[in-house]
């Protein structure tokens, strides 16, 4: 969206024959989604904060594309990527492209304000995982590169995930479990399908920066790495990495870590 409150528009274009193709006969389609505000930290623009992910590939019954919209309180959309399925049912209001909507919680009470992140959606399998990068202060932080520094040493940080499964059966998403505890400031969410874990970078009052690795089926907290107060442990938009020996390689604002366990 580029306006507020716009709507946001997803397209898939094909390369056809040297050149990108908009043709539904070449198999490109487009649909509008809502979009929102202008948050007030954190997350840039009006449409959604995410990079389309994939969900079901190969011989799954299901292919889909999924983001976070724009609204204050963020809902996750699924796309069919592909060919509609012939069962498949319209989602009320919405494009017949649109495979389905779920109203993220994050566990959070319906008073509050804004859940919203600017985060790819984290899938494993048919399961995606979101977080809340989004905590209202009584001072917008219009400069986000300030904003992404500040937010958790200085100002209150966001609180907040929640895991999500796409039922193939009946088409539509379920809620696994939420945390409404949990600290995801800014960086990028991150899967181990061997370990089932999802790691995220947040702030802790008590101890400072940490990685919290979360169990993929429960949400129950089963790994802290304590980084500690000095800001070089902020993550600032990167990526939560592991290497293959399990060495976790921090990319942070101060430049890339390796942390040995």
């Amino acid at each position: 969206s580029r306006t507020p409150g716009g709507k946001g528009l997803m397209q898939k274009l094909i390369c056809k024959d040297g050149k990108i193709s908009t043709s539904q006969a070449d198999g490109a389609w487009q649909a509008y989604y809502d979009g929102g505000p202008q948050a007030p930290c954190i997350k840039l623009g009006h449409g959604t904060g995410s990079t389309p992910t994939l969900m079901g590939f190969g011989q799954d019954k299901d292919k889909l594309v999924v983001i976070t919209d724009g609204s204050k309180r963020m809902k996750l959309v699924a796309f069919w990527r592909d060919e509609i399925p012939s069962d498949a049912q319209q989602v009320a209001g919405y494009d017949k492209r649109i495979a389905g909507v779920h109203e993220v919680t994050c566990g959070l009470g319906t008073s509050t304000e804004w859940i919203q992140s600017e985060q790819s959606v984290v899938v494993g399998g048919y399961d995606a995982f979101v977080v809340n990068n989004i905590n209202v202060t009584n001072q917008e932080i219009n400069d986000k590169i300030i904003g992404v520094i500040a937010i958790g040493p200085i100002v209150k940080g966001p609180q907040g995930a929640e895991c999500v499964r796409w039922n193939t059966k009946e088409k539509k998403w379920e809620s696994k479990w939420t945390r409404s505890d949990v600290s995801s400031v800014s960086m990028i969410p991150a899967v181990s399908i061997k370990s089932e874990m999802v790691f995220v970078c947040g702030w802790n009052d008590a101890s400072g920066w940490e990685v919290t690795g979360l169990d993929w089926k429960s949400g129950a907290t089963r790994h802290r790495s304590i980084l500690g107060k000095n800001n070089r442990a902020n993550g600032a938009y990167a990526i939560i990495q592991y290497l293959a020996n399990g060495d976790l390689l921090f990319n942070s604002v101060a430049g890339p870590i390796r942390v040995k366990y």
